[in-house]
């Protein structure tokens, strides 16, 4: 009866130690989780912050865009008219191709490129039309790339600071080590940076660099 007894207190004591593991274990996550997402607001809070002191120059980018996509527009349209044509006859489908991007403050827009092949799947895409979204205010000329959403569904604090700013043509992630430009990690990495770190001049230095990286063509694709 004793060694019943015993027996009996041993077990309770180790499922109680077991359930004081586990409880310890839930609220060590809790806190854990809570801490992470304390951080990652505050990181949020603090870029936009950052980028509320750049409204002046963030209106002299706009003012930018708006001037240099629609002299581009005007001097390329003989081009875009023949692209349309040479689409139209060469090939059944649509003269445009289309699809969602996640644009400034998390808002979708449609991405309009010229569809330059047969084959709808592999559809080799020019950057002209691209002008037009510029012009309406969904991109820049210079920013972070423009993402298809399910490319952020998981990314949130990413998704958030990345969405303060328009996507761009251009930016870091085509002017640094285009051979290698294409992983998930390069692609934050690159366009977290640019917004953190975001002034005219950064702007500048992008602008003259594509051009030269672009003729190059290394790690074009």
């Amino acid at each position: 009866m004793s060694a019943q007894l015993l027996h009996n207190e041993n077990t309770f004591a180790h499922n109680t130690n077991i359930k004081s593991l586990f409880q310890e274990s839930v609220i060590g996550e809790l806190l854990l989780n809570k801490t992470s997402s304390t951080a990652s607001a505050q990181s949020v809070r603090s870029v936009k912050a950052f980028l509320d002191q750049k409204k002046s120059q963030i209106f002299i980018k706009r003012v930018f865009d708006i001037t240099v996509s629609s002299l581009l527009i005007i001097f390329l349209s003989p081009i875009l008219i023949i692209t349309a044509l040479l689409v139209r006859l060469s090939s059944r489908g649509p003269i445009l191709y289309s699809n969602d991007r996640v644009g400034y403050k998390g808002v979708n827009f449609r991405c309009f490129k010229f569809r330059s092949m047969i084959t709808d799947q592999s559809a080799k895409k020019n950057d002209y039309e691209i002008l037009f979204n510029v012009l309406k205010g969904d991109m820049s000329i210079i920013g972070p790339r423009p993402l298809v959403p399910f490319m952020l569904a998981h990314l949130s604090e990413f998704k958030e600071i990345r969405c303060f700013v328009r996507p761009g043509i251009t930016g870091l992630w085509q002017i640094r080590d285009r051979v290698n430009n294409t992983s998930a990690e390069f692609m934050i990495e690159h366009d977290t940076e640019y917004i953190k770190n975001y002034s005219l001049l950064l702007d500048l230095e992008i602008l003259i660099k594509t051009p030269f990286v672009v003729i190059s063509g290394e790690g074009a694709y």
